[in-house]
Order: structure tokens, then sequence, then C-alpha cells
């Protein structure tokens, strides 16, 4: 079967799934994941009853923006899929994302925030939170005037107004040494059926950088993002942006998404 055929396959499986919620089941145990030296998550799994396939990750978070003391708590629920790659984030509408002078978010900071979480790349990952100043940057980047010592990146789509900090602290845990440990817990489970062994082939296949797509399969995975079938269209997605794909149509599918879980 082809692979970018397999990829198709997977994602509408994996989503239907995950949003009939039919054989779904949630280990309410979890483990202890280390974010800094401070602060532990628990990460908790969604699986499929009959297989045991992990279909998602989750943390659900209350933890400082940053650890300097200045930064108000966020509370956050981040999700991994089943391959470890950063799924998605949900913050309650009574505890929204805030910038510096507590300034919430606006729709498109988190539309901003989702892209940069999707990018396993950043340039994020080139500082810790205590260095992200002038100085450590050696004259790459600018300074932020509105967060302080925080750095502005060059390119501004890895920049939010007011929340280096904010964005450098979820990114690390999105996008942290948490991926391998969970490609890792999804591979070891033993899978006996063929849809679930396709499940365990797109890791396989996940896990490799694409750099040439051809246009009939941008086409096919497209017109699979649906208001009505969010999650599946995030997996979609999720998936484009990390390849560094441009859609029109996935750009207009981000606009729709509440990050806010009322």
């Amino acid at each position: 079967m082809n692979k970018n055929l397999i990829i198709i396959f997977l994602i509408l499986a994996f989503s239907l799934v995950l949003i009939s919620g039919k054989f779904l089941i949630k280990d309410e145990t979890g483990f202890k994941y280390k974010i800094n030296d401070s602060t532990e998550i628990i990460v908790k799994k969604v699986f499929d009853l009959k297989s045991e396939v992990p279909l998602y990750y989750y943390s659900k978070m209350n933890i400082p923006a940053c650890n300097t003391g200045e930064c108000m708590l966020m509370n956050i629920t981040m999700y991994w899929d089943s391959y470890g790659n950063y799924f998605k984030y949900e913050v309650p509408q009574n505890f929204p994302l805030t910038k510096c002078s507590h300034k919430k978010f606006k729709k498109k900071d988190y539309i901003k925030l989702h892209k940069i979480l999707n990018n396993p790349n950043s340039k994020y990952s080139k500082f810790t939170i205590e260095n992200l100043t002038e100085k450590q940057a050696q004259n790459k980047y600018k300074t932020d005037a509105t967060s302080g010592s925080t750095i502005k990146f060059v390119f501004d789509s890895e920049r939010i107004k007011g929340a280096v900090k904010t964005t450098h602290t979820l990114w690390h845990i999105a996008n942290g040494r948490i991926n391998k440990i969970l490609k890792n817990k999804t591979r070891e489970v033993k899978v006996s059926d063929f849809t679930n062994k396709e499940f365990f082939i797109s890791y396989e296949i996940n896990k490799k950088e694409h750099k040439i797509f051809d246009t009939d399969f941008i086409n096919k995975i497209e017109k699979q993002i649906s208001k009505k079938n969010i999650n599946q269209s995030i997996l979609i997605s999720n998936y484009l942006i990390r390849n560094n794909i441009k859609s029109k149509k996935s750009n207009k599918f981000l606009k729709q998404i509440n990050f806010i879980k009322k």
C-alpha cells in the first residue's frame, strides 16, 4: 500500500475512534514527567479498550509561565498524539492565557501558539528560559520591550508579543523529552489486528521527514478537513504544519478552532 495512502487511512481511522469514544478508556494513573528542576506534571493516556493501543496522551497542568517569579500560573491541558507529536491544547474559559501586564490572549495569539508548538525545530529549542536575553542571543535578536529582558525573534512567526516566556515554557513541554518517551510507550504495545498494525506502521512513517509531496496526496487529505470532525481535522492540519506544507484550507480551519474550553 502506498505510504501516503496509509497515512490518510490512519488519520481517518484514528480520528473515528477518537471522536466516537465508544471504546476509549482513560488511564487515571499516568506517569510523572519532570518539566524543570521544580515542577512535575502527570501524563495520562487514552487507549482503545479492544487493542490497548494508545490513541492520545494528555496532561492537565497548573504551572507558572516562567520560573522567575513574575509570571502568572497557566491552567492548561496539553495533548500529544499516539506517536508523541504535539496534538493540541485547551485552556478553561475562566483562566485564559495572558501576556505581560496580564493582557489576555487574542484569537490570533492562540492560533499562533498552536502553530509554534507544532514546530519541533523551533528556535525556542536553542534557549533555556534563563538565557532568553539579549546577551545570550549574541546580537542575533532584538529585545522585546513588552516582556522585560526576553528577546524578539527575527522571524515574527516565532514570536507572540509579550508572551515569549509563556511560549518558550509551553514549547519545551510540548516538544521536550516527552516526545520520545510517548513514542516508546506506544511502541511497547503488542498489536494484534490489522487496523492497529497499520497504526503502528504510521508511527514509523511519521518519524521520517517528508520533503516531497505530490499534489494529489495534499488534495486528498485537505478534503478531510472539516469543522464537523474537529480532532480529525486538527491531526491533518498538524501534519501539514509540521511538514511546512502551505494549505489555505488548513489555515481557514484553524481560525474556527476554539482553544478555550467552555
